[in-house]
């Protein structure tokens, strides 16, 4: 068996890129302690980026099992650009689909870590937001 060279893995790359053509905004977490005690969160956006949007298409049931357990419904995927920064505690703002600026951004809370595939992009499973 072959292992892929170099250029075959850059290729790679390059086409799953080019399959990126929405555009979306990993927004970062930050918890804050008011006066109370209480946590409040706050959701910076980062630079806007390609990515592939996929939404379920309702009839297509993706479940996580938390440790907690409880289930998790996952309501869409996004893929993004290999070495992108993201975390369960962020989100992601989708504010272009096929190149189309939306009248209103879809917001996901990511529901699991992103992984990476076959050293091409990442992915991550996204949920609503509670």
């Amino acid at each position: 068996m072959t292992l892929l060279s170099a250029n075959d893995l850059a290729m790679m790359r390059a086409d799953q890129n080019d399959a990126l053509w929405d555009t979306c905004i990993v927004q970062t977490q930050s918890v804050t302690v008011d006066t109370y005690g209480q946590g409040i969160e706050t959701f910076t956006d980062g630079s806007a980026i390609s990515c592939r949007f996929v939404p379920s298409d309702g009839r297509e049931r993706r479940e996580i099992n938390r440790l907690d357990g409880s289930i998790t419904v996952m309501r869409a995927l996004v893929r993004l650009p290999r070495g992108t920064a993201i975390t369960p505690n962020d989100r992601v703002k989708v504010t272009k689909r096929f190149g189309t600026t939306l009248a209103t951004a879809l917001i996901y809370a990511v529901a699991d870590v992103a992984t990476e595939v076959h050293g091409t992009c990442l992915t991550a499973n996204l949920m609503d937001v509670d």
